[in-house]
């Protein structure tokens, strides 16, 4: 069984807090109401050196996206710079 959604942002907290613990705090707050504004599930996480983004966070998750008076439900990928903190803004991919 893949592991729950609040352990997978739980991992991230922990790292984001652990490497600055106000900045960290921001970070993670931030980041958890972009995902309660438009994602439906983290599908997976884990941490990743990007060549821009230093080392990040990257989290596999669904996205509702209203369109024509519809919800579509579309994959997508948030990357977080935990090395930037509030440096580099989120990355939203779809």
């Amino acid at each position: 069984m893949p592991p729950s959604q609040r352990v997978l942002f739980e991992q991230f907290y922990k790292k984001a807090v652990a490497l600055g613990a106000k900045k960290g705090k921001k970070l993670g707050k931030d980041i958890y109401n972009l995902l309660c504004q438009q994602t439906l599930m983290i599908c997976s996480y884990q941490e990743v050196m990007h060549k821009e983004y230093g080392h990040s966070a990257f989290f596999g998750i669904y996205i509702r996206v209203p369109y024509n008076g519809k919800d579509y439900i579309i994959p997508g990928s948030l990357l977080v710079s935990l090395h930037y903190f509030l440096d580099k803004r989120p990355l939203l991919i779809f």
